[in-house]
């Protein structure tokens, strides 16, 4: 990722919004290939990068996600869970179905129903003229109902979701490795159970030469976890996933092993065949290295490529006006 010149970094760290804020229903603006380039200059691109920056160095050297937290962040979890309480609800519909499960719709539509609802969970009334743009980005979080399709677009959106609740100080500073670790570790539940339960194609993948399917955020939050400044927090290297057994047992208390148990799960065959980007970060020396590495990469493969930025919309919460 751009090393953000701190100056930059602490205007934009200390800007708040309130019920005297403008709020506004966010845009779609990047509409071809042309358009990243402002997107990178801009202050939502910024906003985004200083954030997975912020939750990724709160992460560091945590064995366990299950890490104390905050009433902010309970509100957050309530929310989830009122999530997976709409999918325990709308069943599948019968049949074969080439691309997933059609009943995928008929959950998000009453996700969207009741979304104003839910985010009453976390919103005050004082700021109800912010959930314009929180909706946005909390509703792009979990698939797209026409495609039935699920990936790192959306796992953005929840970024941007969280990073929303951040700015109107719903979350703070203090809730970073909560965020980054707990609440991560829940909202991966319950879009794993979607993917599972309705067959969400992945979106915007590379196939078998993409990181993974689905997701990015647990690697890098995973083996920030692992990273520690004299070594690693558990004594492995990065070869410890292809341990199945060990890989099963460590899911339980670190995102980077739950994001390849699930692989484990979900895929049949050779590691090195179904997975050979992950395979071939299991060479790399160090856990601050695959860390430093996948921040790198998540700046290349998500926040800037056009297939999966174009879904990203902007308002005041993350304007697309130039910032660097």
């Amino acid at each position: 990722m751009k090393e953000l010149p701190l100056e930059k970094l602490q205007d934009i760290d200390n800007e708040t919004f309130d019920e005297h804020s403008d709020y506004k229903q966010p845009e779609k603006l990047i509409d071809e290939a042309k358009d990243m380039e402002p997107f990178r200059l801009s202050k939502a691109y910024v906003r985004l990068v200083s954030y997975v920056q912020a939750l990724n160095a709160a992460c560091t050297g945590i064995k366990d996600y299950h890490v104390h937290y905050s009433s902010r962040v309970a509100n957050v979890l309530d929310v989830l869970e009122q999530v997976q309480e709409i999918t325990d609800s709308v069943s599948l519909e019968p049949g074969r179905h080439r691309f997933g499960n059609p009943a995928f719709r008929r959950w998000h539509a009453k996700l969207l129903h009741r979304a104003p609802t839910i985010l009453d969970t976390i919103v005050p009334s004082s700021l109800g003229s912010a959930q314009i743009e929180l909706l946005d980005y909390f509703l792009g979080s979990f698939g797209n109902a026409q495609r039935i399709d699920f990936g790192t677009g959306h796992e953005l959106n929840f970024l941007g979701f969280l990073k929303g609740l951040d700015l109107l100080n719903l979350l703070t500073y203090e809730d970073c490795a909560a965020v980054g670790l707990y609440v991560s570790h829940k909202y991966l539940e319950v879009c794993r159970k979607l993917v599972i339960k309705y067959r969400l194609e992945p979106a915007g993948s590379h196939g078998v030469w993409g990181l993974d399917d689905h997701f990015f955020i647990p690697y890098i939050f995973g083996s920030s976890q692992l990273a520690a400044p004299g070594g690693n927090t558990l004594g492995l290297r990065p070869t410890a996933i292809l341990d199945k057994k060990l890989t099963k047992e460590l899911s339980k208390s670190n995102l980077y092993f739950s994001a390849i148990d699930f692989i484990n799960v979900m895929k049949k065959g050779p590691f090195y065949e179904h997975s050979p980007i992950l395979y071939d970060i299991t060479a790399v020396p160090s856990w601050s290295k695959v860390n430093q590495g996948l921040l790198k990469m998540y700046d290349v493969e998500v926040l800037s490529k056009y297939p999966v930025v174009q879904h990203f919309h902007f308002g005041n919460l993350f304007p697309f006006q130039q910032f660097v």
